[in-house]
């Protein structure tokens, strides 16, 4: 059970009982033909192409998303000057209307809750409008006449009245 060595692939030879061969390094050599190029052409241009578009989609989508988020936040920047000028507004007209009065005339005013009923009907988007003394405790409200007492000294609205911050809570 001889074995020819030198044969088309290389050099044969037993190691433990097994034969192996040595490879020539002309053996393994491929020709390329047109064939083989087709080949690789018709992988290689579809693998672009797709890459390409994937690459120009991405960038599509990524514009897109910037595009909604600058609009979005547009439209809300709008949306919150409008209800501060809202809110400046009511402010405005709640102050000239309570001030001629003190605190005790308009903790027992009728015609104050009314006013700041009409006031928050006229608005749906506020829940209540409501009047807190100085010392710290709801004196008219757009919700109910007449007022209970209701502590409003630990809320921070009211902290942060008491430390003369002129600025919109």
């Amino acid at each position: 059970m001889g074995r020819e060595p030198g044969n088309a692939a290389g050099e044969q030879f037993m190691v433990w009982g097994v034969w192996l061969t040595r490879v020539n390094p002309g053996y393994l050599s491929v020709q390329i033909t047109p064939r083989h190029i087709l080949l690789g052409l018709s992988v290689a241009l579809p693998l672009a192409a797709f890459v390409a578009a994937s690459a120009y989609d991405y960038e599509s989508v990524v514009d897109h998303a910037e595009t909604e988020a600058s609009s979005t936040a547009d439209a809300l920047a709008e949306h919150a000057r409008a209800v501060l000028q809202t809110v400046n507004a009511v402010l405005g007209r709640v102050e000239d209307r309570i001030s001629t009065h003190d605190w005790a005339t308009l903790d027992k005013s009728e015609d104050i809750h009314t006013f700041l009923a009409n006031v928050q009907q006229g608005l749906p988007e506020t829940e209540s409008i409501f009047l807190v003394n100085p010392q710290g405790y709801n004196s008219a409200s757009s919700r109910m006449y007449p007022m209970p007492a209701y502590d409003d000294r630990d809320r921070d609205y009211y902290k942060d009245a008491l430390s003369g911050d002129p600025d919109l809570f």
